[in-house]
């Protein structure tokens, strides 16, 4: 039988959540730019659709990952476990991220 790994500390978890949202918010800026130079119909949507898609599945990662934290930190109640993984609201939550490399300006 296979050894079970040991899982994320809450640090770990907590830096996840902070990672994930981050580039969560940052693909919404990508999309906006491609939005803005890019018919939103036709071939020339295909960056578009990929853009939203990558969003979903971080989306789905974050949601899964803080059901793996819950099952964790089930027995330690004083762990606000919805916050790892949801940042809203959270004094370090990136609601501009800095890119790399910034767009252009126009």
């Amino acid at each position: 039988m296979a050894k079970r790994k040991p899982g994320f500390t809450l640090e770990q978890h907590d830096q996840l959540g902070l990672e994930l949202q981050t580039m969560y918010d940052r693909l919404g800026k990508i999309d906006v730019e491609i939005s803005k130079h890019y018919r939103l119909s036709g071939k020339e949507s295909k960056p578009l659709e990929l853009t939203k898609k990558a969003q979903q599945a971080i989306w789905n990662l974050r949601d899964k990952m803080g059901n793996v934290a819950r099952k964790e930190f089930i027995h330690s109640p004083e762990i606000d476990v919805k916050r790892l993984y949801d940042r809203a609201g959270r004094d370090d939550h990136v609601t501009n991220p800095r890119p790399i490399r910034p767009f252009p300006e126009e």
